[in-house]
C-alpha cells in the first residue's frame, strides 16, 4: 500500500512539474524575449488622457501625427503591477531620446480613464504621453495581456513586441530604440 501511495504521489509530482514547464517554462520563455514585428502599426484616432477628457475638451491623437517618429507603445492598466513597474524606464527613454524623435505612447487597456488619470496625478506620471485604446486597436497590434510594448520605426513597422516586463530588458530596448533613431541617418 505504501508503494502504491509512493507511486501515485511521484506521477502527481510529475505531472505537476511538466504542467508547470508545459505552462510556465513556456511562458517565461516568451516573455524574456521579443517576438518579431514586421507588420504595420494600426492606424488609430484615440482621445488623449488629461483633464479636458473629462470636461468636454478631449484632444485626439491620431496615428498620422506620430509619422517619421520612432514609437514605443506600451499597453498598460492601474491593476497591472508589471506595466506600472515598466513606467519609469518609459519616463527615461522618453526623456533622452524624445528631442531625437522618440515618441513613447502609452495606451490605458481595460480600465477606467477617470481610475487611471488620478493614478497618474498621485503617483506623478502625467507626463506619460497617454491615450485611452480600445480592445479592437489591442487585438489589430497583435497584442495580448498586459504590459505589451510595441517598438515601431519611422516607416510605422512594428520591429518588435515586447512581452511582460522585466528590469533586465531596459538596456536592449534602449538600444534598440537607439538604433531605429540612427537607422538612415546621415553618420558623417
Amino acid at each position: 500500500m505504501k508503494k502504491s501511495v509512493a507511486r501515485v504521489g511521484a506521477l502527481v509530482a510529475l505531472g505537476a512539474g511538466i504542467l508547470w514547464l508545459a505552462t510556465f517554462g513556456s511562458f517565461e520563455q516568451e516573455v524574456r524575449q521579443s517576438v518579431t514585428g514586421g507588420h504595420e502599426f494600426p492606424e488609430f484616432r484615440f482621445p488623449v488622457l488629461n483633464e479636458g477628457y473629462f470636461a468636454g475638451d478631449t484632444t485626439f491623437l491620431d496615428s498620422s501625427d506620430l509619422r517619421g517618429k520612432v514609437v514605443l507603445a506600451a499597453w498598460w492598466a492601474t491593476w497591472c503591477a508589471p506595466c506600472i513597474e515598466e513606467q519609469p524606464s518609459l519616463l527615461a527613454l522618453q526623456e533622452e531620446f524624445g528631442d531625437d524623435g522618440l515618441v513613447v505612447l502609452s495606451i490605458l487597456h481595460e480600465d477606467s480613464p477617470r481610475r487611471a488619470l488620478e493614478w497618474m496625478r498621485e503617483n506623478d506620471r502625467l507626463q506619460l504621453n497617454t491615450v485611452v485604446g480600445t480592445r479592437a486597436f489591442a487585438r489589430a497590434s497583435r497584442v495580448g495581456g498586459l504590459p505589451n510594448t510595441v517598438l515601431v520605426n519611422r516607416e510605422g513597422t512594428v520591429t518588435e513586441l515586447f512581452l511582460g516586463y522585466w528590469r533586465e530588458r531596459d538596456p536592449y530596448v534602449r538600444n534598440a530604440v537607439r538604433e531605429l533613431l540612427h537607422e538612415g541617418s546621415d553618420p558623417s
